[in-house]
């Protein structure tokens, strides 16, 4: 009996701790209770998570370590090619505003572009004239009273040096007496420019100013022409006698109207300038006649 009792307490204990009187061995059998998972979980903020970006930068470098960029005028070799400042060059604005001279860059500078400089006074001078109209020469007609018959034309250039341009001009003259006959007419590069006759209505306008042609005027009559004397758009002061008598001859120009004139002068002709004289005449032996003449010219130039 008390064998029985002692065995009955051995096989309760074996299944109590999960051993088995197997021959292969004890099997460990987990616990019925599982531990808790610690792993936090993820709280949805809205936001998404930080990223990560990487930047890579190319460069260009020679066998000297040299990292060759643009040629810029800096005195230094930025294209790592062994030289300077190497074929640099810009384009200057002139004083009419418009592209110039072409200057280098040298030594880390580009070389100075070229200002206006002036010229001393320039007197055009308009020697007396005393022979007779060459009547139907030249365009002339055969001589008719109180009709544009002949003509005695002058005309002198503006001087200012080679490889330049015409900046700014002044025309002035303060001749105290002069005396012409029939009429005179003074232009400049073919703008009239002052008259003992107002012709602009004969003539073709061009901006401001009107162009003189004898082919305008030639064989019209002048019996009933207004003898006031003309001056162009600009002028400041514009004086004259008139036919066959003798006074003072004053014409100058405000600056706007040197430069409108200038301005219309070059649109008719940019490589050079003139002052023009023209004497008519009529039927008289005395036609086509003026005592000297003298005007002064300022003007300004710009190197190309």
């Amino acid at each position: 009996m008390r064998l029985g009792v002692l065995l009955l307490v051995l096989c309760t204990g074996c299944q109590e701790y999960g051993i088995s009187g197997d021959k292969e061995g004890p099997t460990v059998v987990g616990s019925d209770t599982a531990e808790p998972d610690t792993t936090p979980t993820p709280v949805d903020t809205g936001t998404p998570p930080p990223t990560t970006t990487t930047t890579t930068t190319t460069t260009t470098t020679t066998d000297t370590g040299c990292l060759a960029r643009e040629e810029v005028c800096d005195g230094l070799d930025n294209d790592c090619d062994g030289e300077i400042d190497e074929d640099l060059w810009k384009t200057c604005i002139n004083c009419l505003n418009a592209p110039g001279r072409e200057v280098q860059c040298i030594d880390g500078v580009y070389e100075a572009c070229p200002e206006p400089q002036s010229l001393p006074p320039q007197e055009l001078v308009f020697p007396e004239t005393t022979d007779e109209c060459l009547w139907g020469m030249d365009g002339n007609l055969a001589p008719v009273g109180a009709f544009y018959q002949a003509r005695n034309e002058q005309y002198l250039p503006i001087e200012y040096p080679e490889n330049s341009i015409l900046c700014s001009l002044e025309l002035e003259s303060e001749v105290r007496s002069v005396r012409f006959d029939d009429y005179l007419i003074l232009t400049f590069n073919g703008l009239y420019l002052m008259g003992s006759t107002q012709l602009d209505a004969a003539l073709p306008p061009f901006g401001a100013f009107y162009l003189y042609s004898w082919g305008d005027i030639v064989g019209s009559s002048h019996s009933k022409i207004d003898e006031t004397v003309f001056c162009a758009a600009g002028a400041a002061l514009c004086e004259l006698p008139r036919s066959e008598a003798e006074g003072a001859l004053r014409l100058s120009f405000t600056p706007s109207g040197n430069q409108l004139l200038l301005d219309a002068a070059k649109a008719l002709s940019k490589s050079s300038y003139s002052v023009g004289l023209v004497i008519t005449g009529d039927n008289d032996v005395s036609d086509c006649q003026h005592s000297g003449l003298v005007l002064e010219a300022r003007v300004t130039y710009e190197e190309t």
